[in-house]
């Protein structure tokens, strides 16, 4: 949550953009939710997954699992 909150304060587009790139998170409204907690309340799609060929890119790429 803090990540997204040092993204919404950040002023331009360029400034956003590297501070996107140090972190991976943009804010958004939802976080504005007291009760939305951002790792528990994001589904994962699986169909779209496998149809778009993501899940070999996670399981090699980012997991190191052959």
């Amino acid at each position: 949550r803090s990540a997204a909150e040092s993204y919404c304060r950040v002023a331009t587009p360029e400034s956003r953009l590297n501070e996107f790139n140090k972190t991976g998170v943009r804010w958004s409204e939802l976080l504005h939710l007291p009760y939305f907690d951002i790792a528990r309340c994001i589904v994962v799609d699986s169909m779209h997954n496998l149809f778009l060929g993501l899940i070999k890119e996670h399981f090699s790429g980012i997991l190191g699992i052959a």
